[in-house]
């Protein structure tokens, strides 16, 4: 069903597919990309709030300034990357800016210092994954066909940094409390790690001297096609309500009687599945295309926000927390895919950039801020007696899913319009 658009130039010309090496050290890349957030990123509400005990608006806020530096970050990787430096050395020098600044935030205990210190991690560790993706595509050969065996073992570093600090390190140092701030020296040390590797991987600049214009207008060309605006739409609110369970998760298992050192470990449930799909998403886009996959995506959503909202029983909450990994997968992966399948050279990295402005910085910026607010105004005191906050945090985001679902269903076009319309674009 797809066709030569979502092929990269490379395969079309007959160059040999990917080598056994280049696929390893492709592999050890998203595994330590994702190995650094995996550690921080699911906990890190639950250390603002019961390690530093910030309010529910506090943590909002700072996790939505963090989403302001994003506006910045993709701008510089848009600018720089492939342009004047490769994107390897990009991700690099990033990656070793990020170790630095994460151990600095791990000793900081009041507000403001912590704002803008996270703030100043956001803006080097923010472009960061899309870069990871545009390295990985520049060497692929067939994206459909490879880029989901070489994310799959960003999922698995993802479940690693889990299972190693929550199961492990916590249970062998007497508990969460006194040691969550461990988690930044972890995450420090694998940023550390990747900033040197990434530099072993061939460049893919391929130093040309010509001078940049201040604007990436290749990239732009790709973004305000008609079908792009409309996903990029479509995953600026999928990213929005995304943050209310990196929000909300840690804080509401708590409550549901989970210990705090098998709360990482519980929220990566929702990578495993994730492991399965990665590997099967190329058949998935090649039987049943880019429409249907996106739906079922965001259909996971919808399932996973109002089970959390009706609070259970048990074995429906075990359920929507392992659909995590295939929202991810079915949505957003297939989207990168999309996404590149319209890109050549020169505009791939720019357009992985400012996509993420999009859902990291604009979508990120106002679902924090939103979740934020939305945990103190649900647990508000009425008559004496208290809401169930949490019905009303999940349901605003199992709402929002919901209207993407009909949105996609009702305005994405098929998928041979689609490439019929990129085709004469290219």
């Amino acid at each position: 069903m797809l066709v030569a658009s979502l092929r990269s130039e490379n395969f079309d010309r007959g160059k040999p597919f990917l080598k056994q090496g280049m696929k390893v050290s492709l592999s050890i890349v998203m595994f330590l990309q994702l190995f650094v957030p995996g550690a921080t990123m699911p906990v890190m509400s639950l250390y603002l709030k019961d390690y530093l005990h910030f309010s529910g608006a506090q943590i909002g806020i700072i996790l939505s300034m963090s989403s302001i530096a994003a506006f910045v970050s993709p701008l510089i990787g848009a600018f720089i990357a492939d342009r004047v430096l490769s994107a390897e050395k990009l991700l690099g020098f990033l990656h070793l800016f990020s170790a630095v600044i994460i151990i600095l935030f791990s000793f900081q205990k009041d507000f403001l210092p912590v704002l803008f210190v996270y703030m100043a991690y956001s803006l080097t560790f923010g472009p960061t994954m899309a870069l990871a993706n545009a390295v990985t595509f520049h060497h692929l050969p067939d994206n459909r066909n490879h880029f989901g065996r070489i994310r799959v073992w960003g999922t698995i570093g993802w479940i690693a940094a889990a299972w190693v600090f929550g199961l492990l390190w916590l249970r062998n140092n007497g508990g969460v409390s006194s040691h969550l701030p461990d988690i930044f020296k972890i995450s420090a040390v694998s940023s550390l790690l990747l900033g040197f590797y990434v530099w072993t991987i061939p460049s893919s600049y391929d130093g040309r001297k010509e001078k940049p214009s201040f604007i990436p207008v290749e990239s732009l060309k790709v973004l305000i096609r008609p079908e792009i605006l409309i996903l990029s739409l479509f995953g600026f609110f999928i990213s929005f309500v995304d943050r209310f369970y990196f929000f909300g998760g840690a804080p509401f298992l708590k409550q549901l009687g989970f210990s705090e050192q098998s709360i990482l470990p519980v929220l990566s449930i929702g990578q495993i599945p994730e492991i399965f799909a990665m590997s099967l998403l190329g058949f998935s886009l090649s039987r049943f295309g880019f429409k249907k996959v996106f739906l079922l995506g965001v259909f996971l959503e919808v399932f996973r926000f109002a089970v959390f909202a009706l609070g259970g029983p048990p074995f429906l909450l075990i359920a929507a927390i392992s659909v995590h990994g295939l929202t991810y997968t079915f949505f957003f992966t297939a989207l990168f895919i999309y996404l590149d399948s319209h890109c050549d050279k020169r505009s791939r990295a720019g357009v992985q950039q400012l996509f993420c402005l999009i859902t990291g910085g604009l979508a990120g910026f106002l679902g924090n801020f939103c979740a934020g607010r939305m945990m103190d105004v649900s647990g508000a005191i009425q008559n004496g007696i208290r809401m169930n906050s949490y019905s009303i945090f999940w349901g605003t985001p199992a709402l929002l899913s919901l209207v993407v679902f009909v949105g996609i269903l009702v305005f994405f076009r098929i998928e041979r319009e689609v490439i019929s319309a990129s085709r004469q674009n290219n």
